[in-house]
């Protein structure tokens, strides 16, 4: 499934909706078939609106995505971790497919992190009512607090929440304003909230069922997807080491691209996230979701559904609780726009474990429903082996399964400075070549400036052993995040630092 198709499997949706919702799923798609995208991961200000408004967002997209909600968010959603599983044994692929060889899972469960200190959680408000220049002030106070804070995420005790309201002898309100705002802020934030996923779940589209596998490790920051899409290949893709492969079983073919470093994360309370300019336009303040391969982002991390769905408190209940997978889940019942939603919410994690939308004539929009899931156990994500698959030169990004329709190259007229070197911000682009050589950040303390494309994207490791070096620094807590300087226009005077972020 590619961007192309999933357009067209989003004919019959609601055109608001489409805005809303989905917009963001071709674009991220077509970005994470490129040779190198390091736009996505870094968090960002963005509307939730049509395409021909992207040009508004101050900082790239980085949705991870209501994706989910067209459930069509396939061929490449964003954003990282991934992961489900109560470990049934994983689908059997189909007749003639064979899976890119892969280590096997393990399965134990992680020591307990140390007692945290929490935060007050916060009642929802209505939107905040300003300019998308505003919201992005916020942003960069959010990452201020987030460098204070340690590099560390601002969590609730959610314990405190679930015995007050979703055990099984509660007998509170569940739509008493402090419940909502819980399952808001864990919808929200939900990957403070686990370490590692693994599982499995099914999308459903005009076109059957796409089955997916996932796991992800937000600790050691790798993860696996594999997508088993009706009529079309299947696809698998893995992250490790800062490179992301993707692979196709069947033709033996795969590429690969470097993930950029990762851009620092903020902590901006849950009521700053959205917002709402003097059109009625809607955007929010989203955070990274650069770990995550695939489709299942818009599970594991549904922010963009807790915005764009939630957000206004009078829209949507509570309608009691259930057992999936052996998670105590809450069911949010709502209207949005012309749609009727029907959202399983974990109430530990936050993650979606099922999703219906519906229109007034009973239509299914879009549904997906995790068949497995497993949090916070030892995991061995799986790792591409190349042996006996092809390479597809990593300069070229297809728009179709059989590689014959190369994506174009974007031609940005930047600005440039007395040394030549081209400089702004980052364009809609596939293709690292068509990016400035001075890439526009927000500095460790606030600064506007610029770093250089080479340190922007970065190097992968050099060996085998590098690699394992690195993965053991980060798994210990000795691996020290690279920093790099932020510049001026002109490439010389140094603003600023910028430091990589691991989450």
């Amino acid at each position: 499934m590619n961007a192309l198709d999933i357009m067209q499997a989003l004919r019959d949706v609601p055109e608001d909706l489409i805005d809303e919702c989905f917009v963001d799923t071709a674009k991220r798609i077509t970005h994470k078939q490129s040779a190198a995208n390091p736009t996505i991961s870094q968090s960002s200000v963005a509307y939730n609106v049509p395409t021909n408004r992207h040009k508004k967002t101050v900082r790239p997209y980085a949705f991870s995505g209501i994706v989910a909600a067209a459930c069509l968010l396939f061929a490449v959603g964003f954003g990282g971790m991934m992961l489900h599983e109560s470990r049934n044994t994983q689908p059997v692929l189909t007749s003639g497919e064979q899976s890119a060889d892969v280590t096997e899972v393990q399965q134990k469960t992680l020591a307990p992190l140390s007692a945290p200190e929490y935060v007050p959680l916060e009642l929802h408000e209505p939107p905040r009512t300003g300019t998308i220049e505003e919201a992005e002030a916020v942003r960069i106070a959010g990452q201020q607090r987030f460098t204070e804070n340690g590099s560390k995420p601002a969590i609730i005790d959610k314990r405190a929440y679930i015995d007050k309201y979703f055990s099984a002898d509660s007998e509170v309100d569940y739509n008493d304003i402090e419940a909502k705002s819980y399952l808001y802020h864990m919808m929200l934030n939900s990957i403070d909230y686990y370490r590692t996923a693994e599982g499995t779940m099914n999308c459903a589209i005009p076109d059957g069922v796409t089955e997916v596998v996932f796991q992800v490790d937000l600790v050691n920051h790798t993860a696996y997807e594999r997508q088993s899409l009706p009529e079309q290949p299947t696809i698998e893709m893995f992250i490790a080491d800062n490179i992301q492969y993707t692979a196709t079983p069947q033709d033996k073919t795969y590429h690969s691209q470097r993930n950029p470093m990762r851009m620092q994360d903020f902590i901006v309370s849950d009521n700053d996230r959205a917002w709402v300019d003097e059109n009625g336009e809607t955007f929010g303040i989203y955070r990274s979701v650069s770990l995550f391969p695939g489709i299942c982002s818009s599970s594991l991390f549904p922010q963009a559904y807790a915005m764009a769905m939630l957000r206004d408190f009078n829209k949507w209940q509570v309608t009691g609780t259930e057992i999936r997978l052996d998670r105590n889940c809450a069911v949010l019942e709502g209207s949005f726009q012309e749609v009727s939603c029907r959202l399983s919410i974990d109430v530990e994690t936050g993650i979606l474990l099922n999703n219906e939308m519906s229109g007034e004539d009973g239509k299914h929009y879009s549904n997906f429903e995790l068949t497995s899931l497993t949090v916070d156990a030892e995991i061995d994500v799986k790792r591409f082996d190349p042996d006996g698959y092809t390479y597809i030169d990593a300069d070229a990004v297809y728009l179709d399964p059989e590689h014959t329709i190369r994506a174009p190259h974007t031609d940005v007229d930047y600005e440039i400075n007395e040394s030549g070197q081209t400089y702004g911000s980052t364009p809609d682009s596939v293709y690292l070549e068509d990016y400035p050589d001075l890439i526009a950040v927000i500095g460790d303390n606030g600064r506007q400036g610029y770093i250089y494309k080479e340190d922007f994207i970065g190097n992968p490791p050099d060996s085998p052993e590098e690699s394992e070096k690195i993965a053991e620094a980060q798994h210990n807590g000795t691996y020290v995040p690279k920093t790099v300087n932020v510049y001026d226009s002109d490439g010389k005077t140094v603003i600023d630092t910028f430091t990589e972020n691991l989450r």
